[in-house]
C-alpha cells in the first residue's frame, strides 16, 4: 500500500449561484495547504460556493493497482469530483472513495465544490490517494 499525500498546492475560485447557471469570482487563488484554506466571511456572508481544484500525475505500475480517494474532515454537502465526474457527496467526518475507474496514467485533477457557508463548520484536515495492489482487495 502506497499513501500519496494531496494536500498541497490547490486552487480555489469562488461563485455565486443563480438562476443562469453560476458567476465566477475574478481571480484564482493558490492555497498552499488545504488545511490552511479558509473561506472568506464576504464569500460566505453573500452566499458564495468554492472550487478548489488539485492536479497530480500517477505513473503506470508493473501490477494492477487500485485508488482510493480519502478526505478527512470534508464539510457537509462537499461535491466530489474526479476529473470532471460527479462522484460522491460527503457526509462523513472521512470520506474513502473508490476513483480507479476515473482515473489514468498521467495527468488528473481532484475537484471539491464547498458551500462557503458549510465551510464554517468544518475545516479539511487532509486528502489522500491510497494505492493498493488489486489482490489485496476483498
Amino acid at each position: 500500500m502506497t499513501t500519496i499525500p494531496l494536500n498541497n498546492n490547490w486552487t480555489v475560485e469562488y461563485f455565486e449561484p443563480n438562476i443562469d447557471g453560476f458567476e465566477m469570482a475574478p481571480s484564482i487563488q493558490t492555497i498552499e495547504r488545504i488545511s490552511e484554506w479558509n473561506c472568506s466571511g464576504r464569500f460566505a456572508d453573500a452566499g458564495f460556493y468554492a472550487y478548489l481544484q488539485h492536479r497530480f500525475d500517477l505513473e503506470p505500475t508493473a501490477m494492477c493497482v487500485r485508488y482510493e480517494l480519502q478526505i478527512e474532515n470534508p464539510p457537509s454537502a462537499t461535491k466530489v469530483y474526479v476529473n470532471d465526474t460527479h462522484i460522491a457527496d460527503s457526509t462523513d467526518r472521512v470520506l474513502r472513495l473508490d476513483i480507479t475507474d476515473y482515473v489514468s496514467h498521467g495527468k488528473n485533477r481532484v475537484s471539491l465544490r464547498i458551500d462557503c457557508v458549510a465551510h464554517r463548520e468544518h475545516r479539511f484536515e487532509a486528502v489522500y490517494l491510497v494505492q493498493t495492489s488489486c489482490e489485496t482487495q476483498p
